[in-house]
Formats: structure tokens, C-alpha cells, sequence
């Protein structure tokens, strides 16, 4: 009966620790050994501490004697170490169990992987520090607002305008100049019933009792289903509108565009990539007009968008096809894209696999031959044999691949709008169509290996061979 129990909680789709009531760990579930790469021999007792990292050992310690202490559930946030090295975030987790005395007898735990939530939380963040910075020191008076109407974030120079704070502001109609208020009241009411922007000149009163004319603007944000979610208004700089020069309404659409991207997850996402295309290309050479051959430089240019992922490799196959865009050299360099991809290794399918399958992979499979049939730019095809003795061939996704083209795809589609209004590249290459072919290949792609996962797993295709 042991034996079953233990079984049950070897295959449980977490990692699961158990403690004597001291502390003593006593049993770590072979899911938590796989990813650690510690035998349960070393783990148990304090040996779990040699895979925790060093800077967050001491905390987690704390905690975990402030619990034992307590004899009350506590959990701790702590990076822990994979089997090849890397750190990832957990969720360290622990729960006491009681005899009908109330007398703890075991503590019974898990740890869950956070690391893609710790990574967004510090995308938001930093993207949230930086965007606050840029629309506190723009020339303007930026706020946003719910789709309701509410007030949700004004920057430094609207509260110091109108010498308010951001709790004050939903009386805002009491800032507009008596004589205009009715016809601005009912602009505002009308755009937030219908969805329309809002564009109105009106006075307001300043934080010395002094109206000045402005002009204010509400641009709405929307979901993808067309739903607006919340509204950028920017109001027109006093100094412009006391100056007997007409607006520069090129001026404040730069602002209203600079409000209306204050999506900062997505921002820092894209910026950060931009950044690192931009160090890949210059590692390989391709930022300078080096002397080289051009025979060379399309080797490096190969090279660069193998490293840079699938959606870059897609690319480089689709401009293989293309000898009225690219040079000779560069096809013939580009076409080894098609076929000279770097495989998985052996370890990586493995992790792959397992997380999918939610269970060893020995679970399901009898044997699978590392060697790949073929590796492509998103997945690898091995021949291997199920537990019941049939031969199949297993198609598996590289880590990550989604996210990755996904976020590529979007940084990419930016790129070919940008290059609408670049007078030396209009005419020359439609690069928005360019892209709208790599993101239909992709997602083609994609779609293949997604229509699958409702007939086997998220990521794992088994074709039979008949």
C-alpha cells in the first residue's frame, strides 16, 4: 500500500516534500529529485538547501523555522536551482498535519514554479517606473481614465495645474469655467455612451483661481473584441494655448500616442527584444560595413537568425525564396535554414515531454531515439515505441516556441507599420506584407501542432505509422 501511495505521488503533476515535525525532511517526490538532479539520499534532512539559491537560502530558512514555530501554513517565494543549472522562482509552500490531539505529526509541502509571473511582475514594474517618468516630464496634462469615466492615473504636471490630487479629480467638472461646463459635461458623457474620441476646447480653472483655455483630448483603448477598457485624454500645454501660435497638433498627437501605449508589460517585452536583436546583429558583425566578403556576411546574417529563434529562422527561410529581394550569397546561405537547424538535445526533450505528459515519459514510452528524423525551425520528429510495443513517431515543439514567435511576430508587425512612413524603404520592399506572410507561416505552423493537442497533449503529437 506504501508503495502504491508513493507511486501516486511520484506521478503527481508537482513537486512534493514531506517533514517530520521538526523540520527533518523525510520525502521528496521524484518529480522534485528530476528537476533538481538530487537523489532523495542527499535531499532529504537539510540537503534540499544545496538547491536553493545561496541569496535566497537565509529567507527561506527564516521562514521555514518562523513556521515551525508557529505550527500554522506559511509559504515563501525562493529561486531554486534546475537540473542543468538554472534558477527558477517557486512558490515554497508548507501545511501542518494534526492527530485528533491537535499535536502536529508531519508537515506535508509543495513548490510551484512562478518564474513566468515573477517575470511579468518585473516587466510591470519597470515598465511602469519608466512610463511614469516619460508622461510625468512630457509637455502635457496626461491622465487615463476607467471606461466608466473614473480617474485611474494622472501625471505630475495635471496635478500640479490644477493643484489637486488623484482623489480629488473625479469632481472634475468643478475645474471647468462655469460659462463651458454644460457643453463640456455632456462632450464627455456622450464619448463615454458611444465610444467616440473626445476633442474640446474649454476653460479650466488653474490651481491660482486663474481660467486658461485648453484643449482636451480622450483617445479610447480597446479590447480585441472592441470593447473600450479604458480611456488616454491628454490637455494641451497652458503655455502652447496662451501663445498666439496655432497648436501643433502634430505635437499632441506625439502625446496621445505616448499615453496610449502605456501598455508596459508589452512595451518593456518588445524594447528589451529590440535590444537584444540589436546586440545579436552586432555580435555577428552585421551593424558595421565591415570589409568582408559577401559571402561571409551571409553566412553571419544565417548564423544571427539561427540564434535569434524560429520566427527569425522562418524569415530567413521565407527570404531564401526571394532572390528578387536578397543577393545570390545570401539565398544560397539562407536556404541552409531549412534544413541545418540545431537539434534538441537529449535532455531537452526529455523536460519537454515530461512536462506535458504530466508523468515520466518511461510512463508512456518504452524507448525514443534521441537521434531527430528532422528538426525544424519549431519542432523535431524521433521514431520511438509505446509501452504497448507500437512503433510511433513523436513530434515535439521546442521550449518556448509560441511565446516566442508570438512576441516576435508583434515586434516584427510594428517594424513593417514603421516602415510605411520610412521614405527610403516605401517602394522598395512591402515589408508589412513580408511580415503578414512569415506570421501566416508561422501561425500555420502553429495551428498544426495546437489542432493536435486536443487529440494527444499540449505539445507532444504522436503519429501513428501505419
Amino acid at each position: 500500500m506504501q508503495d502504491e501511495l508513493r507511486r501516486i505521488v511520484d506521478s503527481l503533476p508537482g513537486l512534493v516534500w514531506t517533514s517530520l515535525p521538526d523540520g527533518y525532511v523525510d520525502f521528496l517526490n521524484q518529480r522534485w529529485c528530476d528537476y533538481t538532479g538530487l537523489s532523495l539520499e542527499k535531499a532529504c534532512g537539510w540537503g534540499w538547501n544545496a538547491a536553493i539559491c545561496p541569496e535566497d537560502l537565509p529567507a527561506l530558512l527564516d521562514c521555514w523555522r518562523s513556521i515551525l514555530a508557529s505550527g500554522e501554513p506559511g509559504e515563501i517565494e525562493a529561486r531554486m536551482r534546475r537540473f542543468d543549472g538554472k534558477h527558477r522562482w517557486f512558490l515554497f509552500e508548507a501545511n501542518p498535519s494534526r492527530d485528533a490531539s491537535g499535536k502536529i505529526v508531519r508537515w506535508y509541502g509543495t513548490y510551484t514554479d512562478i518564474e513566468d509571473r515573477k517575470v511579468v511582475e518585473e516587466a510591470l514594474r519597470e515598465g511602469e517606473l519608466r512610463y511614469r517618468l516619460i508622461l510625468d516630464n512630457i509637455p502635457g496634462l496626461v491622465s487615463t481614465r476607467a471606461a466608466t469615466g473614473a480617474p485611474e492615473f494622472v501625471n505630475r504636471k495635471m496635478l500640479e495645474f490644477f493643484g489637486q490630487s488623484l482623489e480629488q479629480l473625479p469632481d472634475w467638472s468643478s475645474l471647468i469655467h462655469p460659462d463651458d461646463r454644460e457643453r463640456v459635461v455632456s462632450l464627455w458623457r456622450r464619448s463615454l455612451e458611444t465610444g467616440q474620441p473626445y476633442d474640446v476646447e474649454h476653460r479650466a480653472r488653474r490651481a491660482d483661481g486663474v481660467y486658461r483655455w485648453i484643449h482636451a483630448r480622450g483617445e479610447p483603448l480597446r479590447d480585441p473584441e472592441g470593447r473600450v477598457v479604458r480611456w488616454c485624454n491628454m490637455l494641451g500645454m497652458p503655455a502652447i494655448m496662451a501663445s498666439p501660435r496655432p497648436l501643433d497638433i502634430r505635437q499632441t498627437d506625439r502625446m496621445m500616442a505616448i499615453a496610449a501605449e502605456v501598455n508596459a508589460a508589452t512595451r518593456y517585452i518588445y524594447l528589451n527584444r529590440a535590444a537584444h536583436i540589436g546586440k545579436v546583429f552586432a555580435r555577428f558583425g552585421l551593424d558595421a560595413r565591415a570589409a568582408s566578403s559577401a559571402a561571409d556576411r551571409a553566412k553571419r546574417l544565417r548564423a544571427a537568425l539561427e540564434e535569434l529563434g524560429p520566427t527569425f529562422a522562418k524569415l530567413g527561410q521565407i527570404l531564401s525564396t526571394r532572390p528578387d529581394l536578397v543577393p545570390p550569397d545570401v539565398v544560397d546561405e539562407l536556404a541552409k535554414l531549412q534544413d541545418d537547424v540545431a537539434p534538441l538535445t537529449e535532455a531537452e526533450i526529455v523536460h519537454v515531454m515530461e512536462q506535458e505528459l504530466q508523468v515520466p515519459w518511461e510512463d508512456v514510452f518504452e524507448s525514443i531515439d534521441p537521434e531527430p528524423l528532422a528538426a525544424g525551425t519549431i519542432g523535431q520528429v524521433h521514431r520511438a515505441t509505446l509501452e504497448t510495443g507500437e512503433h510511433v513517431v513523436v513530434k515535439v515543439q521546442r521550449p518556448n516556441a509560441q511565446e516566442e514567435i508570438t512576441r516576435d511576430l508583434g515586434l516584427l508587425q510594428l517594424f513593417g507599420e514603421k516602415a510605411l512612413h520610412r521614405d527610403t524603404l516605401r517602394g522598395t520592399v512591402d515589408i508589412p506584407a513580408l511580415v503578414s506572410h512569415l506570421s501566416e507561416s508561422l501561425r500555420r505552423e502553429l495551428d498544426f501542432i495546437i489542432s493536435k493537442v486536443n487529440e494527444v497533449l499540449t505539445t507532444l503529437i504522436i503519429q501513428r505509422v501505419h
